[in-house]
């Protein structure tokens, strides 16, 4: 679905002529873009996989701004992922002349951390570096005393006031010591937890309404992931306003988060007082054939938690026509549709079954060769992604493909790769450059990264900070400019305190004066020399500098070299992520603006989804599906042997046992959105034993095919080609090339024949007591690791 906008917005309330705005849409996306916005009025946008959700939640604030006088500043969009909000915001920048800069369009948390700021709350948050420090605290010299969801808990259990002996008698695995050493350090610093910003978000709107009383507008995407607390929020913020929701609850798969359908649909029939609903039902993505399938799952779903009791909201796709819309007409047109030659008919989604996790990974590293070798390199490795319900399936997938088939792969994640690795701790480096009393955690993090100075040393500071009503920062600061004596009252005011008490060695406090000399005299050179605000390179080199100065070498070892098979050269590589994300950021800035690129890397960086992961054309994708939502690729495997509820759900035999119904139910729903990625074609692979007693005529095979497609096809390739926007000749030599692939797996079956037999035998023999072959009995993907790389020496060195 294409948009324009003109090249000159029109004045708000002025009467004249102006540019004919011109948007290709379907008549649902009409409906949706020009619904009413009266206050007190809920329009419900329902938006199944590719519908062209996000673009009509764009043309709408659009519409709305330049057609009905709803000034930017009025409207606040709000989602639950970073990446939504890039999507969200680059789109509307792409396609639309309005002053998107004036939209507000944030996450929760970060509109919750925006309104508390403005109220003048001073706290500080506890992110991804505030849990590293907690970790350090509570699991010492890496032993697992709790593992970091108990560290969740145990937060959260904190921060609710629970009595001392409650949180002892809870998580026993801690000592007394420990305990009120984190209590110590939350309480200090003065931290909120994500769930305790929303909740002071509430408290505050609620006797304080004028704080978002300015909006008249409020959008809500991805509203089947919304969760009770954020309901509520959404209830106190669009009191008396317009409010738009968008999203499909037949994606509703994050019910591990707190998000219940349930409560969803009880907010959805009583918030307002009038209720409109819009379906959106043209899928722009997949073809018919992905869709029929897609229909099908869901009508299995619904039929079983019908059969169960199971509250659920499953709608089905379907097809509509398509108009154009401008400013004063609309008229029919079948742009969108009806392109027999741009369509890959005839291919249903395809069904694969197999008795062991081993011939699953066989099968899809053989058809991954064979797509890419049938169509003579038409089809590219980056047009296929390999998903799955969980981490530990895809790493396996990953260790293996390259091992036996020689494939490469790519992890999708919402952020570069340096931000999943060991380096991530360069960004607390960037955050205290840019404000090192507003991101104590960081700073504290920095500090706990220098070999000598140890957990005890680093809760001396916190403590001390507070006795004397001051910042980390700050008492590192009066390190250079007072005595430091071990008997002072510490009660004095810091701004006549001439005597600091410190617990620390004096090794250690040299150490620490430098550290805070070096990050101050780069925070004064950014002052002076713009080159150290502006230049990725010079921001590069310090924060190498205070990487290697300040423990960075300490990742260096061999732990991160065999576990993760990084080396030296492993941690350059990256450096080098880092390094580009600089270079992307200083670019994506608008240099007339003079944006600080330190200021301006340390705050947009949540926004992960604004690094589009670069992978290798060369490289196939892999990915939970979790992760993959609300992305789309041309070809699709769905990795579901270890996942019985699907096979039971495809074969007409779906658990009764009622404690994980309801939970069944939204693994079901993965594995829709799952296959929903696909945009030409997509393969299952289930278990075996659940089908054996499947009849040819069965409704399975009406909407599956048990055969992989044939590629070879001039007529296919064709359509891929003008589908991918690639050449293809059409005098391509169709059997050459299935010479060549037969010939390369002669070669690597050849190469591993003995490997193969071995590997499986040794693997057999470990997990024959396993229902399935290949599910590891960790929680931890990087034991699964472990096993395989272990496995692999055993058997092959």
């Amino acid at each position: 679905m294409e948009s324009a906008l003109p090249s000159s917005a029109p004045t708000i309330g002025v009467e004249e002529p102006h540019d004919t705005i011109e948007i290709t849409v379907t008549s649902s996306q009409y409906d949706a873009i020009t619904a009413t916005y009266e206050p007190d009025e809920l329009l419900i946008i329902k938006a199944g996989p590719g519908s062209g959700k996000t673009r009509t939640i764009i043309n709408r604030a659009s519409y709305l701004s330049l057609n009905k006088g709803i000034k930017p500043t009025e409207i606040l969009i709000l989602s639950m992922t970073n990446r939504t909000v890039y999507d969200i915001r680059n789109k509307l920048k792409q396609s639309t002349h309005l002053d998107f800069d004036k939209l507000d369009i944030q996450t929760f948390h970060s509109f919750c951390t925006s309104v508390l700021q403005r109220s003048q709350t001073h706290f500080q948050i506890i992110e991804e570096s505030g849990r590293r420090l907690l970790d350090k605290i509570i699991n010492p010299n890496d032993i697992s005393i709790l593992s970091p969801k108990e560290i969740e808990w145990l937060i959260s259990d904190i921060q609710s006031n629970i009595p001392f002996n409650s949180l002892l008698s809870k998580y026993h695995q801690l000592n007394t010591l420990t305990l009120r050493s984190v209590i110590s350090a939350l309480h200090n610093i003065k931290s909120l937890s994500y769930d305790q910003i929303i909740n002071k978000t509430k408290s505050l709107l609620k006797s304080q309404p004028a704080l978002v009383n300015h909006y008249k507008i409020i959008i809500v995407d991805e509203f089947q992931d919304i969760n009770s607390d954020l309901l509520d929020l959404i209830q106190i913020i669009s009191k008396d306003k317009h409010l738009t929701i968008s999203g499909d609850l037949n994606q509703s798969i994050y019910q591990f988060m707190g998000c219940d359908i349930q409560k969803i649909n009880n907010f959805l029939s009583s918030s307002k007082q009038k209720i409109s609903t819009i379906h959106l039902n043209h899928n722009f993505r997949s073809s018919i054939e992905t869709i029929n399938a897609s229909n099908y799952i869901l009508d299995l779903i619904n039929k079983h938690n019908i059969e169960n009791n199971i509250q659920d909201n499953i709608q089905r796709d379907i097809h509509d026509n398509i108009q154009n819309i401008t400013n004063n007409n609309i008229h029919n047109t079948n742009s969108l549709i009806n392109h027999p030659q741009n369509q890959l008919s005839n291919f249903k989604p395809t069904l694969k079954l197999f008795d062991s996790s081993l011939d699953e990974l066989h099968f899809v590293c053989k058809e991954i060769l064979r797509l890419i070798h049938h169509s003579n390199g038409l089809i590219k490795p980056s047009d296929i992604a390999v998903l799955a319900l969980t981490n530990s399936t895809l790493t396996f997938f990953e260790q293996f493909s390259s091992y036996f088939y020689n494939i490469n792969s790519t992890k999708l994640t919402p952020g570069p790769r340096w931000l999943s690795s060991e380096i991530k701790v360069l960004l607390d480096y960037i955050k205290i450059l840019d404000d090192p009393i507003q991101n104590q955690f960081s700073l504290l993090c920095c500090l706990s990264m220098i070999p000598s100075i140890n957990i005890n040393s680093i809760l001396n500071l916190i403590n001390n900070a507070k006795l004397q009503e001051i910042s980390v920062w700050e008492l590192l600061q009066n390190f250079n400019t007072h005595n430091i004596n071990t008997n002072t009252n510490t009660n004095t005011n810091t701004n006549t305190n001439t005597n600091i008490n410190i617990n620390i060695d004096n090794d250690n406090k040299k150490i620490l004066m430098q550290f805070f000399n070096d990050i101050n005299n780069y925070i004064n050179l950014r002052k002076m020399n713009s080159t150290y605000s502006y230049d990725p390179i010079q921001i590069f080199k310090i924060l190498l500098d205070l990487g290697n100065k300040y423990g960075l070498s300490q990742l260096q070892t061999e732990k991160y070299s065999d576990t993760f098979k990084y080396s030296k050269y492993g941690i350059k590589e990256e450096l080098l992520s880092l390094y580009k994300s600089l270079v992307s950021f200083s670019f994506s800035n608008d240099k007339s603006k003079k944006i600080d690129l330190i200021h301006y890397f340390a705050n947009e960086l949540s926004f992960k989804g604004c690094f589009k992961s670069k992978t290798s054309e060369n490289n196939v994708n892999y990915s939970t599906i979790h992760s993959a939502k609300g992305l789309e690729f041309p070809f699709v495997f769905v990795l579901g042997f270890s996942v019985d509820s699907w096979a039971r759900l495809l074969a007409g035999n779906p658990p009764k046992n009622k404690r994980y119904l309801s939970k069944s139910s939204e693994i079901k729903r993965v594995l829709y959105v799952g296959l929903t990625r696909a945009r030409f074609f997509s393969y299952l692979t289930l278990k075996a034993k659940y089908f054996e007693n499947l009849p040819d005529d069965s409704d399975l095979h009406k909407h599956f095919s048990f055969e992989t497609p044939e590629i070879a096809d001039d007529q296919v390739l064709q359509t891929l080609s003008k589908r991918l926007d690639r050449n293809y000749t059409k005098e391509n030599d169709h059997l050459f090339c299935k010479l060549k692939y037969e010939s390369l797996l002669n070669q690597i079956e050849t190469q591993h024949n003995n490997s193969f037999r071995n590997f499986t035998t040794a693997f057999k023999r470990r997990y024959h007591h396993s229902a399935s072959a290949f599910r590891w009995h960790s929680s931890s993907s990087l034991t699964s690791l472990k096993l395989l790389n272990s496995s692999i020496r055993r058997i092959y060195h």
